[in-house]
């Protein structure tokens, strides 16, 4: 008798103990849901726009002026501004993701997009159309 009181005792205590040590710690949801600080392996978009975007020879082609971001959050590319001069002339095209090659200055911590292309190639690209100017 006193074993079946001791055991329905403990079984008893036992929810509660349990209750007790996932109360000391987060929610696994909760740690996942939020960023507490950006890694060095992770770029914010108010960096990227704005940069240079340079041919292999190191030569400024034109500017990224946005990102653009697939309904599921991947990046597929960047709008680049070319051509032109003091932004009088110039045009938007859209370069793939896939084909910039992403730096950053240890000294200034400008990123830099290089692509495999030449001044004219960039400037010869079709003009970025956006959802509105398309008609979508």
């Amino acid at each position: 008798m006193r074993y079946s009181r001791s055991l329905l005792f403990g079984l008893l205590l036992l929810p509660g103990l349990l209750l007790a040590q996932q109360m000391d710690q987060p929610a696994q949801s909760e740690t996942e849901t939020f960023l507490t600080s950006q890694t060095e392996d992770q770029l914010l978009t108010n960096e990227m726009v704005g940069s240079a975007v340079t041919n292999q020879d190191g030569e400024r082609i034109g500017t990224i002026r946005e990102l653009i971001v697939s309904e599921d959050g991947e990046v597929m590319g960047a709008v680049v501004g070319v051509g032109g001069f003091l932004g009088i002339g110039d045009k938007d095209v859209a370069v793939t993701w896939d084909e910039m090659e992403i730096t950053r200055d240890p000294d200034t911590a400008e990123f830099t997009a290089r692509v495999e292309m030449d001044r004219q190639e960039l400037e010869d690209a079709p003009e970025f159309a956006r959802r509105e100017q398309s008609g979508m």
